[in-house]
């Protein structure tokens, strides 16, 4: 009687353990979610100081600007360039200047660096598919980057079966798209079938509204974080992000995504940022709400 007790209380405390571990397993997953690399394409300046990680670090990405050699000074994109006479700084993450000649490198720079430099703000540079065809010679060490960087016209387009179509060309699903403002802007959702990864991307600037928003230099508190933010960048992700329609076509599937990147051009690179840091600190602000998800198990969710 005594063995066959043993027997039931070890079997017994086996299947709690499995239960428990499978449990435990399950919860691990229940997270708040934070985006796993930022890339962003001929962004201005977004904040003061530069944004960084919660813990003061590097955020995983690459800044990108565009570059094109000349006999006496160099041109590089414009809109990188906008802000340098304020007080206004480019966030904590590697920068790369790319050329579109041999490997497409022009230079790199470390984490938050912003070096004097003399050169030509050219407004022809800030070309979104000009990015796209420079971010096309960079070899595999930059992969993410230029898996990003293949989403730069899809993050303007409107049309949904356009989008979709293109994503597809890529092996990629577009997941989730949310029309803002009456259709002046758009956000989309896209997922590898493969990793399960998305990619989340904001519209840039195409419209006089954006402009506007640009000029706004005013410095404003945005999502508890400790740094001041461009006024007008973050009306522009608050008008994007507090919409129903970002509310209810992005931001509930985010969760289901194994990780999730973010991709911005000009004005959509600021944004993007602005997001980034937001999840990042998870403060529990008002804008935090707005934005934040649950990671859950990661699955392959359907095309819309």
């Amino acid at each position: 009687m005594g063995v066959k007790f043993l027997n039931v209380l070890l079997s017994w405390t086996l299947l709690m353990s499995g239960d428990a571990a499978r449990v435990a397993r399950h919860n691990t997953t229940k997270a708040a979610g934070r985006v796993s690399h930022m890339f962003t394409f001929g962004a201005p300046h977004p904040s003061n100081p530069k944004i960084t990680t919660k813990s003061g670090g590097c955020i995983k990405g690459y800044r990108v600007t565009a570059w094109r050699d000349d006999l006496f000074v160099d041109n590089e994109d414009i809109v990188p360039t906008l802000l340098v006479p304020s007080t206004y700084d480019q966030p904590n993450v590697k920068t790369l200047a790319v050329n579109g000649k041999g490997s497409g490198v022009q230079s790199t720079w470390s984490c938050g660096s912003n070096p004097i430099r003399f050169t030509n703000p050219s407004v022809s540079l800030h070309d979104k598919q000009g990015y796209m065809d420079k971010m096309d010679l960079l070899d595999s060490s930059y992969s993410r980057a230029k898996t990003a960087s293949r989403f730069l016209l899809m993050s303007y387009d409107h049309d949904k079966s356009a989008v979709r179509k293109a994503a597809a060309a890529e092996g990629w699903r577009l997941v989730g798209t949310a029309p803002i403002n009456g259709g002046e802007d758009v956000s989309h959702l896209f997922q590898e079938p493969g990793s399960l990864r998305c990619i989340l991307t904001f519209e840039g600037s195409d419209e006089w509204d954006d402009w506007l928003n640009n000029a706004k230099v005013k410095s404003a508190s945005y999502c508890g974080l400790p740094m001041r933010v461009h006024t007008g960048f973050m009306d522009e992700l608050r008008k994007m992000v507090n919409s129903d329609t970002w509310q209810n076509e992005i931001r509930p599937k985010l969760g289901k995504c194994s990780s999730v990147d973010t991709m911005g051009h000009s004005l959509g690179g600021a944004t993007v940022t602005l997001f980034t840091a937001c999840a990042d600190f998870q403060n529990g602000s008002e804008d935090y709400q707005k934005i934040s998800w649950t990671t859950e198990r990661s699955k392959l969710m359907s095309q819309v």
